[in-house]
């Protein structure tokens, strides 16, 4: 399960070449699954690109109404309070409180990869997925978060969790 969060002026188009990346480096495209947050503009875009879609290699492309309305009422109080808190304003709004609260928000997802919409593969993504399954025994309730060298404003690593915990 790939998931991308396509909300503001984003538009489906590069979530579309990402995935057409991924299908592009991986022998078993039948895995992929993409399921794509959207808002109004994204939702209208999906619309009108669903020719394009629709003839896609990948397994299934999903897109979710993810305006701050329909999402309010699948996510706990935190959720909805980190949605509405004053200071997570224009970018966090728009990205941040999605992908943080996302476990709530997909909740028949037992397990996704939270990509970026302007990402490209240079390799097969089935086989992260595989690496993650070996590290987390396959269906397990963990975690792993990384970060992009250029994006980290800490030290740059990938923490297991588990439970809200860091294992080590």
């Amino acid at each position: 399960h790939l998931v991308y969060v396509s909300r503001g002026a984003a538009r489906l188009a590069p979530v579309v070449r990402s995935l057409q990346s991924a299908t592009m480096w991986t022998s078993t495209p039948h895995r992929l699954t993409a399921h794509v947050l959207a808002d109004r503009s994204t939702l209208a875009d999906a619309e009108d690109s669903f020719d394009l879609t629709r003839r896609a290699k990948w397994g299934c492309l999903l897109v979710y109404n993810a305006t701050d309305a329909a999402m309010r009422p699948h996510l706990s109080k935190l959720g909805r309070a980190t949605l509405d808190h004053p200071r997570l304003a224009g970018k966090a709004h728009l990205f941040t409180a999605p992908k943080l609260f996302l476990f709530e928000l997909l909740r028949h997802v037992p397990s996704a990869i939270l990509l970026d919409n302007d990402m490209l593969f240079l390799a097969d993504v089935c086989t992260l997925w595989d690496q993650h399954a070996r590290l987390t025994g396959g269906g397990s309730p963990y975690s792993v978060f990384a970060y992009a060298l250029e994006q980290a404003r800490m030290r740059p690593r990938a923490c297991l969790y588990q439970n809200s915990s860091p294992l080590t």
